[in-house]
């Protein structure tokens, strides 16, 4: 990557090289009047842009006399190029003999002023801040990203000095000849080494180094234009003609590496670069070197261009350069909200003062600049100021952090009810706080360890706990109850009020249910845990010493889990509840049906995708479907994912196992999720086929594939999750694992699980 300074070096150097540009370009309008000499007089012949003709009444026969007040003969370049390319007036003498002045705007051609000023203006200060984003994260492969950055600059330079070129002016036809070539060259090396990042090579670009010579030739072609103006058409073939030669040879690169190795990655970069090239390529470039005429001109053509800084959004999302996602849902937000109050204040203004529709369309545009600039401000400084901006008991972000923490330095799960409860007590001022067990199958409450509410949970309708749902949290009465954990014998639930109506806010109930997520994902990794200490006890009792390590570890590992999903919450689900929770209070008290419907309908998107995400959570800590319907629904959801993302035909059979050990489905679940999460990732192969069957009180697995297979001895050195894993599982059961696999050969393993289960 640059080092810093020659970084901002380079940028300086685009900064002054474009103000030059855009200076020049507004200057003077566009005119486009084509000149040829008749009787020593320049005649006016056509005209490039008839509406400008119309609109100031000039003529074809019309004598040209002065431009910007100088007189026409002492124009050198009219010898080689009859046009007047630009003026700010001009002086003409009719056919009846009648001189007159004509003063050019350039609001004359408001199109051609959005096209050669305003729209190369964004796209210069749009590739401004990608480069300067880039260089700012340096994430990716460095040297690809390098070549990125120095590609899309001087593209945005060949784009923004077409205006003074157009203008023959001379600084703005050499920046526009140079660096048109030199982005071709750079997209070609940029090329080079996104495909080695992927693994992928090609010869002829070991010496595209070499390629650096075209730009030089042009430059110093461009340069003798100057004294040598008869140079100019035939520089002009030359420099496309090399542009043509380069972009040619990035297609057909990048063609092949697409039909040889079909990876997602090139297919974005042919979309992505490639294809907003080839307007300017095929209506422009050819026709010119073909008939000497273009079907549509430079600049139109090159509109196409503004699509490249999507194109490396995408190509680059693979690199994870940042979280597009994120940052287009957010920008789509804060655009939204901030045209609804433009429109808003528009409207108000427009109301109480007379201003004329130009004026109204220009204070359009800076309030609404204004306003998503103000709420990107105002993020920030949010940010900065999270410790101090809300109270302690509002700030639900803190509170989730320390509840966790308490919670987790917990090791009973009745231990972690009670730390709960006294949290919960001392957060929202109630009275009555506490868990209670509800016995699924006989359908009675557990005693619980204070007598003195019990009568609570006892006075509410029984149907309130058989069709409560897991985190779902509901109000009966004067109190509020939540089912905190779920498995096949027991539902826990807490019961929350005091003798006042509790009525707790929207903040709070999310805050809740994010909380009752982690404990429910606590307990059932605590159970895990009591089991295993359990079993190191009785193991210890026997004689059989288990080493400390081992509980330390395991102990360790239970941390790590609960971190990882803390952070996880923290900065996905949580961060979007606490926006949307802000968002919301802007309705509260908004009696306009009209105004509310589009931002409940933003709202009710934005929670879609929250309980996307949580789901998304939900089965990553636990199966879908395994406790509730069972472990062959479960397995029937994970094939029928696999075989929507997979490149293989996914065989398989599926018997209805049957053991006493209630640990063994979630076995067979990650057995077989493991076997075909390795076959994704890494066999390459075009069938797969899994069996499942009865087993002497157990379970027997045969699973096949026709993939690439691997080497077993660096599977037995790996400390990888994969094979290893799924061996360390099964004999964890005193079951039976063999792995056949070699290089090139396919994959085979046999798993058996039966006689020495104990039944938990």
């Amino acid at each position: 990557m640059f080092p810093h300074k020659l970084f901002w070096s380079i940028i300086t150097i685009y900064l002054i090289l474009g103000i030059y540009l855009f200076i020049t370009s507004i200057q003077s309008p566009i005119a486009g009047i084509e000149v040829e000499k008749s009787n020593d007089k320049w005649e006016i012949s056509n005209f490039e842009y008839p509406e400008l003709a119309n609109l100031h009444h000039i003529n074809q026969g019309d004598f040209l006399l002065k431009v910007n007040d100088q007189d026409i003969t002492k124009f050198n370049s009219l010898d080689y190029d009859q046009t007047i390319r630009s003026a700010n007036s001009l002086t003409i003498m009719t056919k009846e003999g009648d001189i007159r002045d004509v003063l050019l705007s350039h609001y004359d051609l408001p199109f051609q002023f959005l096209t050669y000023f305003i729209l190369p203006l964004c796209y210069f200060f749009i590739v401004l801040f990608i480069a300067a984003y880039l260089f700012k994260n340096k994430k990716g492969n460095s040297q690809s990203l390098k070549y990125l950055i120095l590609f899309m600059l001087s593209l945005a330079l060949a784009y923004s000095s077409i205006a003074s070129s157009t203008r023959l002016d001379r600084i703005g036809i050499v920046v526009n000849s140079t660096s048109m070539i030199l982005s071709a060259v750079l997209l070609l090396q940029f090329i080079k080494f996104y495909l080695m990042f992927i693994d992928i090579k090609f010869k002829v670009l070991n010496k595209s180094s070499w390629f650096y010579l075209f730009p030089i030739i042009v430059f110093i072609l461009t340069i003798l234009e100057g004294p040598f103006p008869f140079l100019f058409s035939v520089n002009t073939l030359i420099i496309l003609s090399i542009f043509f030669i380069l972009l040619t040879m990035i297609i057909i690169i990048l063609g092949i590496s697409q039909v040889n190795y079909k990876k997602p990655h090139i297919k974005l970069l042919l979309w992505g670069f490639i294809l907003p090239f080839l307007p300017f390529l095929f209506l422009f470039v050819l026709p010119v070197l073909i008939f000497q005429e273009f079907i549509i001109s430079s600049t139109a053509s090159a509109l196409f261009l503004l699509l490249i800084p999507i194109g490396f959004i995408f190509a680059q999302l693979s690199e994870r350069l940042f979280d597009v996602e994120y940052h287009i849902s957010r920008l789509r937000y804060y655009t939204f909200y901030s045209l609804i109050l433009t429109i808003w204040l528009i409207l108000g203004i427009s109301l109480l003062t007379s201003v004329s529709f130009n004026k109204l369309v220009d204070t359009a545009l800076f309030i609404f600049i204004s306003l998503v600039i103000s709420f990107y401000i105002k993020e920030k400084i949010d940010y900065h100021n999270r410790k101090v901006l809300f109270s302690p008991r509002g700030d639900y972000i803190h509170l989730l952090y320390t509840t966790i923490d308490e919670i987790g330095n917990a090791i009973k799960t009745e231990e972690v009810f009670q730390r709960l409860s006294s949290i919960i007590s001392k957060q929202f001022e109630l009275d009555i706080v506490y868990v209670v067990a509800y016995d699924v199958q006989e359908k009675r409450f557990l005693p619980t360890q204070d007598n003195n509410v019990a009568i609570i949970h006892k006075s509410l309708n029984q149907s309130i706990f058989d069709n409560l749902q897991l985190r779902e949290i509901k109000k009966y009465d004067s109190y509020y109850v939540a089912c905190l954990h779920h498995d096949i014998e027991l539902k826990h639930f807490l019961v929350m009020g005091n003798n006042n109506n509790t009525q707790l806010k929207h903040e709070e109930l999310l805050w809740l249910e994010l909380l009752i997520l982690f404990v429910n994902s606590f307990i059932d990794s605590s159970k895990l845990v009591e089991d295993l200490l359990e079993q190191l006890t009785l193991a210890q009792q026997k004689g059989t010493d288990q080493p400390i390590w081992l509980k330390k570890l395991v102990w360790l590992q239970l941390e790590d889990e609960k971190n990882q999903l803390a952070q996880e919450l923290h900065d996905t689900v949580l961060q979007e509840q606490i926006f949307l929770i802000r968002e919301m209070d802007s309705i509260l008290y908004e009696t306009d049906i009209e105004k509310m419907q589009p931002k409940i309908a933003d709202f009710h998107r934005q929670l879609v995708t929250i309980n996307h995400q949580l789901r998304s959570y939900c089965e990553k800590l636990k199966p879908p479907l395994l406790d509730t319907l069972g472990l062959n629904a479960a397995l029937n959801k994970l094939i029928m994912e696999t075989k929507k993302r997979a490149a293989f035909s996914l065989i398989t059979s599926l018997e209805q196992v049957n053991v006493e050990n209630k640990q063994i489905p979630l076995l067979i679940y990650r057995i077989i999720q493991e076997m075909l999460s390795n076959a994704v990732k890494h066999s390459e192969a075009t069938y797969v086929k899994i069996q499942l069957k009865n087993y002497e009180n157990g379970f027997e697995i045969f699973y096949m594939d026709n993939g690439v297979g691997c080497d077993m001895d660096t599977i037995n050195q790996s400390d990888s999750m994969g094979l290893t894993g799924m061996r360390e599982r099964v004999l964890a059961y005193g079951g039976y694992i063999d792995i056949d696999t070699y290089p090139n050969e396919g994959m085979q393993i046999h798993i058996q699980v039966g006689n020495d289960l104990k039944n938990d």
